[in-house]
């Protein structure tokens, strides 16, 4: 998967939100548009939404880019052995593959016993 490329479609699409959320404070904090509360709360709107979905997206591409099966291998070495895997929270040796929706395309690795993501695989 070509995160970058991920990580600056986010990137672009989200700055234009941003932006016209601060052109409106820019103009409401300089005292063009003081006596209105529209450009305040149109500002506060859009650039919230904006970081909001920034900071979401891009935390969430880089643990699907983090997590995978060999980090979980590097940093659980006993849990991995040549007949599978097991959880390094309980141990349980089954091991469940849940879809993610939502468009990122990942499958999370998930301990049945306890219920803990062990770490997330791509789809192909």
């Amino acid at each position: 998967m070509n995160y970058t490329a991920k990580k600056i479609f986010i990137l672009l699409f989200t700055l234009p939100f941003i932006a016209i959320g601060l052109y409106s404070l820019h103009g409401y904090v300089n005292g063009d548009m003081q006596e209105d509360f529209f450009p305040l709360i149109h500002g506060l709107m859009f650039s919230g939404i904006g970081a909001t979905v920034l900071v979401y997206n891009i935390r969430l591409l880089t643990k699907f880019q983090t997590q995978t099966f060999a980090w979980y291998q590097a940093h659980n070495p006993a849990c991995v052995t040549n007949g599978g895997v097991a959880c390094n929270a309980c141990g349980g040796k089954r091991v469940h593959v849940r879809n993610l929706m939502k468009r990122t395309f990942h499958r999370a690795h998930v301990c049945v016993r306890c219920g803990k993501t062990l770490y997330f695989s791509p789809e192909i």
